[in-house]
């Protein structure tokens, strides 16, 4: 489904992430070829087996702080 979804925009994998909460998404992602950020809310986790995220936090903010400071972007 990522790779119909990215082919229909002429996105390449590699440049596409997926910000998500549940784990089958982000291993999804992951298997697709593209980068992965988890949101760690209560009830959800990582599946063990699948390889981890880029980028991780407690919440939204959290990981948009992180993806801006590793792509060296300025969000002011």
């Amino acid at each position: 489904m990522y790779q119909k979804a990215l082919s229909k925009l002429g996105v390449p994998p590699e440049e596409s992430l997926m910000v998500a909460a549940h784990g089958w998404d982000i291993a999804d992602a992951l298997a697709s070829g593209m980068q992965a950020a988890f949101i760690e809310r209560k009830g959800q986790s990582l599946y063990t087996l699948s390889p981890t995220p880029q980028y991780t936090g407690k919440d939204l903010v959290e990981v948009a702080k992180a993806i801006i400071e590793k792509e060296n972007l300025s969000y002011e």
